[in-house]
């Protein structure tokens, strides 16, 4: 509440605990806040800020659910072991039980035993057809393949898959790398995408994602997205793209830089 209040609002502390607390304590942190200030944080954050930057916050925010610390803490011993999933190994135990009392039940029945060596039968027809048809119509390709004809085939696959890289519409499919590079590629940013993208991947996801973002395009996503961005709004999706550490050591340093330390 306290990086809120004021004639301005105090963005380092505000990115500080969302970011870096997004994945681990905030469910907790919403609903203490709650209990604390009397006050939803979703709404003062509203309130507080705008524009892209807002956006991110909130969809930080919306991303988790909400826990209250003292659920699990004041919950009964009983109730809680009763709730505790059942161990691999009894689950494992329970299949393998019931795997054995159903080959029993299959060596008992006569009907049954006949039913799956017809079945195995069957299938086994039905492979060796297909085999058969595979292999005449891998001899026939072979026969009837025109050397010329597959070069023109090629080259004109060629052609597509680059007019296909010089596509720049986001499309559904896309993996994440590619909906970034394309969402910063040309005259303007997609904010949009980036937002999306970046917030619903998790910490680790996004150290995966400039990985895979620099072996598509020999690029670095953070100098890209530090190039492509301004004010509050970059300062959010950089930290959001830091290892969880490398944040703390940031904003220890950015906190003690200046004319005076904040304490």
């Amino acid at each position: 509440k306290n990086a809120m209040n004021g004639i301005e609002t105090k963005d380092t502390q505000l990115i500080r605990i969302l970011v870096s607390r997004s994945e681990l304590d905030l469910p907790a942190i919403k609903a203490q806040y709650q209990i604390l200030v009397g006050q939803d944080l979703r709404t003062d954050v509203e309130k507080e800020t705008s524009g892209d930057y807002q956006k991110t916050l909130i969809k930080i925010i919306d991303k988790v659910g909400e826990v209250k610390p003292s659920s699990v803490m004041n919950e009964d011993p009983k109730t809680a072991e009763k709730k505790k999933p059942k161990s691999p190994e009894k689950e494992e135990e329970k299949l393998s039980k019931d795997k054995k009392q159903v080959v029993f039940v299959q060596e008992k029945s006569p009907q049954i035993k006949n039913k799956n060596n017809k079945e195995q039968e069957v299938k086994s027809e039905k492979k060796e057809k297909d085999k058969k048809d595979t292999d005449e119509k891998k001899g026939e390709d072979k026969k009837n393949k025109n050397p010329k004809k597959q070069e023109h085939k090629d080259e004109k696959q060629t052609e597509e898959k680059q007019k296909e890289n010089e596509d720049n519409s986001i499309n559904a499919d896309d993996e994440d790398a590619v909906k970034l590079y394309k969402a910063m590629k040309g005259l303007g940013t997609t904010e949009d995408v980036i937002i999306e993208i970046i917030t619903r991947n998790s910490n680790s996801e996004r150290q995966a994602l400039k990985n895979r973002y620099n072996e598509l395009y020999k690029k670095n996503l953070v100098n890209d997205l530090e190039s492509e961005l301004s004010g509050e709004f970059k300062e959010v999706i950089l930290s959001l793209m830091m290892p969880p550490v490398e944040l703390d050591v940031y904003t220890l340093n950015k906190a003690m830089t200046g004319l005076g330390t904040n304490e």
